[in-house]
């Protein structure tokens, strides 16, 4: 049951951005952190290896990616450039395909 209502927030949160489950994500400096990790929360590592530890915080959740970037001191484009090497790396790591 959990599993169906993390698949199911995926699926609007996926929806919400325009996308379809099927289709590649690309992550975008105007992107949240929260749409991000619902697009695949594997990416999480990448985040915290660049020092961006409060994934789970309130305010991380509405917080765009080029401004936890800049909040950190990282240029954008490089948060950017390794967020979607990940995804590309691991397109079977969709939310939608892990809660399956």
């Amino acid at each position: 049951m959990l599993y169906d209502i993390a698949r199911h927030a995926a699926k609007q949160q996926l929806s919400s951005l325009g996308m379809e489950d099927n289709e590649m994500a690309k992550i975008t400096k105007d992107m949240t952190i929260g749409e991000v990790l619902a697009i695949n929360m594997n990416v999480a590592p990448v985040f915290f290896g660049m020092g961006m530890h409060c994934l789970g915080c309130p305010a991380s959740q509405g917080e765009t990616v080029e401004e936890a970037a800049w909040v950190h001191g990282i240029d954008p484009e490089i948060v950017l450039k390794e967020l979607n090497e990940y995804i590309e790396a691991h397109p079977e790591e969709t939310n939608e395909n892990i809660y399956l």
